[in-house]
């Protein structure tokens, strides 16, 4: 500390000595208790409104708030979802998912003899950690972009790969963390069933399991996201929408597609529900 410190407090004690005597010793601020007895009753009444409001809005959000996601083991669990030529799309795409764990494989819609040719993917590399998103036709190796991924074992993160036809974007938490140009096409990957939370080559063998819990994955034929966004812990189904699994039944073997599609999945070899949702 500085010695003008000391010469402060010395300040200090001469503006107490200046205080009025008069006004400590003031009857009118005694009759004033009354006033401020009926100011604190109407303070009071704000209060238990504005208490009333706040008891609404936890309720609004333990309402959205009540659903499940699928939990998945890191060694064989996944979600399957038959091929069909609705969950392709010629200029645009966007894939995007809420996940908390540890693994590479999100999204995949995959065939060929070469690792992650196909249609598409969203995941997490194994060796360095990165978000990555691949985009081809199933002919030959796809175009991958990279980049620094912020989920973890303990937190959710919201990845996302968006492309516009020209440009592949990809997203996390909503902050844009690496581009590359891509002119197409997607091609179709036919036979190649569409897997959530697990890889699949073209001899049908799953690699690259995810080891947590995943949730909200939409596939979409725009491109929904080209700039940081704030991520939303629900995603709304609209005309753009190809396939939307909310994982919201908590029971059974079957993961229903909002859309009008109709691309349920089936949890597979284990895959079950779990209570933790991005939005808790």
């Amino acid at each position: 500390l500085e010695d003008d410190d000391a010469s402060d407090d010395d300040d200090s004690v001469d503006d107490d000595d200046v205080v009025d005597d008069d006004d400590v010793s003031d009857d009118d601020d005694v009759s004033d208790d009354d006033d401020s007895v009926d100011d604190d009753d109407v303070s009071d009444d704000d209060d238990v409104s504005d208490d009333d409001d706040s008891a609404g809005d936890d309720d609004d959000s333990a309402a959205a708030c009540s659903g499940f996601s699928v939990s998945l083991d890191g060694i064989d669990d996944h979600v399957s979802v038959p091929d069909d030529a609705s969950l392709y799309t010629a200029s645009a795409l966007t894939l995007e998912a809420w996940a908390v764990g540890v693994g590479r494989t999100l999204i995949a819609k995959n065939q060929g003899g070469v690792p992650f040719a196909g249609s598409y993917g969203l995941g997490v590399s194994i060796t360095t950690g990165d978000l990555i998103c691949y985009l081809g036709d199933a002919s030959s190796a796809p175009v991958v972009v990279q980049g620094p991924w912020t989920g973890s074992a303990g937190a959710w993160a919201h990845a996302a790969c968006s492309w516009d036809g020209s440009t592949i974007r990809l997203f996390s938490d909503g902050a844009e963390i690496a581009s590359t140009a891509f002119a197409g096409p997607i091609g179709p990957s036919a036979g190649a069933e569409l897997r959530i939370g697990k890889l699949t080559t073209a001899s049908g063998i799953g690699l690259e399991p995810w080891d947590g819990l995943i949730d909200e994955v939409r596939i979409s034929s725009v491109a929904r996201y080209t700039a940081a966004f704030t991520p939303e812990p629900f995603h709304e189904l609209d005309g753009d929408t190809l396939a939307l699994w909310h994982f919201d039944e908590g029971t059974g073997g079957v993961a229903g597609d909002s859309s009008s599609g109709g691309h349920a999945g089936t949890l597979e070899l284990g895959a079950t529900w779990s209570t933790e949702q991005p939005c808790d």
